[in-house]
């Protein structure tokens, strides 16, 4: 079983039952495996016989939570439930098992303080909300971010979209999420970060049966496929000496990258995409840029060949790969980065190159007809959330209420492999299953990181598919970003991963 797997909520809603039924249960059942799969965690976290407040919703998450309450009542658990009507069949005789056990309920519409306990179990909602979050739900949502106390959501925190990751209004902020089945998109991306706390996934040991009948929306992008990832080359077993099969290599075997942008005032975008691409592998760079830029980049970073465009513009004919973008300059008046970015486009298209669009790439591709114009099958698009509104002529906001559908379009637009860059970075292809990133840290809110991941895809597009080179830079920069922010979050700047680049590169398992 690949426990890697992500599954739409609708994929799940529908499949589960019949998932449940090849492997002899039936609902009720896999109910209660869930409120099981919420004790042990329980149990984990606090064990008994801690006070916990275990708030139960109408549906059948609400028949979770009143079963959980059963469960660590019989664990040596001080359980104490508020719930609303049960609706639902299956939330009904959970309930019932809870009466007859004699438990004490406490109305929904009550108020009661949260300080009395130890956790709180969170069963409002689920992943069936589809509407802003109001009444009493919204009540107990803002009690409970408002105290101290830990919170264990059962499936996905009570008000988070669980496709988008985006709140219904607000969300339970949980300290623990303990997911049913499979992995649910609005899990993993989006401002889902800041509301799942440390999250579980509960099989139910139907999970083998689950992904036989049903079909994945994408992948986890885990740190054992990004180390593969990293060492798919030929060219790589000179990187990893221990792996080595030969040593008789040379700086053409690592790729001529040639990296255009740099506009006035705007250097120090394509040191950082240089940099970023020497650090990760690359035999040579090139960086072709505004005259104005030339001196201050050969002088910042001596291993990189800089001239300007109308003088380098020969380095395109020896290009493995081309990063077009990284301080390109953009305005409607500028006809020297227009130009210039239009002749880059076609050179690659032509002579089908590897390019990676970023920054100001992206902003000309916004500018110009796309529908008229095509992208090699080896490009990558990485934009940020406002660039892929550009991109699709919405905002950033819409881009940001549903991630998943905004990569897709930007997919079949475009025809490309896309980065769509934020927390929860996903990357996806044209027919292939996106992948999501859980790697990374807020270090990385900073300017210049998305020249520095330009520089790592760059490299990585030598001697792999774009989608294999987006998915190992997209991890390779958000661990890099981790192990900077041990020295801590605020205050970290790009290129202090520049050298995490070369270590991970070196040694992933860092």
């Amino acid at each position: 079983m690949n426990r890697d797997n992500v599954y739409t909520t609708a994929t799940i809603r529908s499949g589960e039952l019949a998932a449940a039924e090849a492997c002899g249960l039936d609902a009720k059942q896999l109910m209660q495996r869930a409120a099981q799969a919420c004790v042990q965690k329980l149990q984990q976290v606090c064990p008994a016989p801690a006070r916990i407040l275990v708030l139960c919703g109408p549906g059948n998450n609400g028949g979770d939570a009143w079963f959980v309450a059963r469960y660590a009542q019989q664990a040596h658990y001080q359980a104490t439930v508020v719930a609303a009507k049960p609706k639902s069949e299956l939330a009904k005789q959970a309930a019932a098992a809870w009466s007859e056990a004699d438990g004490r309920v406490i109305d929904l519409a009550e108020t009661l303080s949260v300080n009395e306990f130890d956790w709180v179990v969170d069963g409002l909602l689920g992943n069936g909300v589809s509407r802003e979050v109001s009444g009493h739900y919204q009540r107990w949502i803002e009690t409970l971010n408002q105290s101290a106390i830990p919170v264990l959501s059962i499936d996905i925190p009570s008000g988070l979209d669980s496709d988008s990751g985006q709140p219904q209004g607000l969300a339970v902020r949980a300290r623990d999420t303990v997911t049913m089945i499979a992995w649910k998109p609005g899990l993993l991306t989006g401002a889902a970060a800041d509301y799942v706390g440390r999250l579980t996934l509960a099989d139910l040991d139907v999970g083998r049966a689950f992904e036989q009948q049903q079909s994945r929306l994408g992948h986890i992008l885990t740190d054992n496929v990004a180390e593969r990832l990293l060492q798919v080359t030929r060219a790589d077993s000179a990187v990893h000496p221990s792996k080595a099969s030969q040593q008789n290599v040379h700086k053409g075997t690592y790729g001529h990258i040639v990296i255009i942008g740099g506009g006035p005032g705007m250097a120090g975008a394509a040191i950082l995409a240089g940099q970023a691409a020497l650090r990760s592998g690359a035999g040579k760079v090139s960086v072709l840029c505004h005259p104005d830029s030339r001196a201050i980049i050969a002088q910042t970073q001596p291993e990189l060949m800089v001239e300007s465009f109308a003088e380098g513009r020969h380095r395109l004919e020896q290009a493995t790969v081309v990063a077009l973008g990284p301080g390109l300059g953009f305005s409607p008046e500028n006809s020297l980065a227009q130009d210039t970015w239009r002749q880059v486009i076609s050179h690659c298209v032509e002579r089908n190159v590897p390019l990676v669009l970023d920054a100001d790439g992206l902003n000309w591709l916004a500018h110009a007809d796309h529908r008229s114009m095509s992208l090699s099958a080896h490009t990558v698009l990485t934009p940020h959330p406002a660039e892929a509104g550009r991109l699709l002529g919405c905002s950033t906001a819409a881009i940001q209420n549903d991630r998943v559908r905004a990569i897709q379009q930007l997919i079949e637009n475009f025809s490309s492999t896309i980065v769509l860059k934020g927390a929860g970075t996903l990357v996806g292809a044209p027919q292939q299953s996106l992948w999501f990133c859980r790697r990374g840290s807020s270090a990385l809110a900073t300017a210049g990181t998305g020249d520095v991941l330009t520089g790592i895809i760059a490299t990585l597009l030598v001697g792999r598919t774009p989608v294999e080179a987006a998915a190992a830079a997209v991890w390779l920069h958000a661990r890099a970003g981790e192990i900077a922010a041990l020295d801590g979050e605020r205050g970290t700047i790009a290129s202090d991963l520049l050298p995490l680049i070369r270590q991970l590169r070196n040694a992933p398992n860092y």
